[in-house]
């Protein structure tokens, strides 16, 4: 198979860390991955490896998904992980799929809900992230 050399592939056991019950789900063209408090969302096509055992539907409401994915981040910044280790283990964990190449922004999933902190990877990966598990230690 032939990539392109500066494409980002990450294999699926990669995600099922991301998930509370070790499911990785399909919609919105996008493998997810969810526990409380954080949600993964990586394009298929970046996904290498048995995808036969991917759920389809999605673990957390339809809606959130639609505003990670929709966000503009027109008001993001750079977001670098060379030292992560003064954030908590939710971001940790996403210094481990790729320490470079981020760019945050704080979004509203829903007008009645706090903001949360949702990155975004030149790759196409989007994490989204509650503001409580930032720099809290024991959160993934």
């Amino acid at each position: 198979m032939m990539s392109h050399p500066n494409a980002f592939y990450l294999h699926i056991s990669a995600l099922s860390t991301f998930s509370a019950d070790g499911n990785i789900y399909r919609a919105f063209d996008h493998l997810i991955a969810a526990r409380m408090g954080t949600v993964l969302l990586a394009p298929i096509h970046a996904v290498q490896g048995d995808l036969t055992q991917v759920v389809d539907g999605c673990p957390v409401p339809w809606e959130e998904v639609g505003a990670v994915l929709d966000a503009p981040f027109d008001q993001a910044s750079d977001f670098g992980l060379d030292d992560y280790y003064g954030y908590g283990s939710a971001i940790q964990q996403m210094a481990r799929l790729a320490a470079v190449g981020w760019d945050m922004e704080l979004l509203r999933l829903r007008p009645e809900a706090s903001a949360v902190w949702a990155f975004r990877h030149v790759s196409g990966l989007r994490y989204a992230v509650t503001g409580d598990l930032i720099f809290e230690e024991d959160g993934a």
